[in-house]
């Protein structure tokens, strides 16, 4: 007797090797054009005066076929990375995790279901001027991570 894998159930290896080549196929080349992607960004430099808070806030679009895993906000490396990961956020229950000791320096202020992503960091000083913050939009490794970068112009208060 031979069993012939059908390409109908979602059970057998022949057909699961068919659905992974049609996501993946469906990845590449999507003819609606429906893919994620940002709407909006943060001034780039953003301006904010030494001490104060700023609200560095994403706006992006998701297809409803992506499953939204992760938000993750910290440093950009050059590397493509970003490291160390100061905050993230959990795509299935939006509950925010900021490392530890940077409590006081980072916070979400974002909405998922709006598919905002906004983290507000606190007194603000010129060393922050130093680095690039980054944020990564993540849908599984199946797909890019929406990647965005982000400098501060920090400036001295007005007397």
């Amino acid at each position: 007797m031979v069993i012939i894998d059908c390409s109908y159930c979602c059970c057998c290896r022949y057909c699961k090797k068919i659905m992974l080549l049609q996501s993946i196929k469906a990845t590449i080349f999507n003819p609606t054009g429906d893919r994620q992607r940002m709407i909006s960004t943060p001034d780039k430099p953003t301006r904010v005066f030494i001490g104060d808070n700023v609200s560095l806030a994403w706006h992006y679009y998701k297809p409803a076929h992506l499953k939204l895993v992760e938000i993750v906000f910290g440093y950009w490396k050059s590397t493509g990375i970003v490291h160390p990961r100061l905050a993230a956020v959990s795509g299935s229950t939006g509950i925010p995790d900021v490392r530890s000791g940077y409590e006081s320096s980072v916070s979400w202020a974002g909405n998922l279901t709006n598919s905002l992503a906004v983290f507000v960091l606190y007194n603000v000083q010129p060393a922050d001027a130093n680095v690039e913050f980054a944020i990564q939009v993540e849908f599984g490794l199946a797909h890019n991570p929406l990647t965005d970068i982000v400098r501060l112009h920090v400036e001295a208060k007005r007397k």
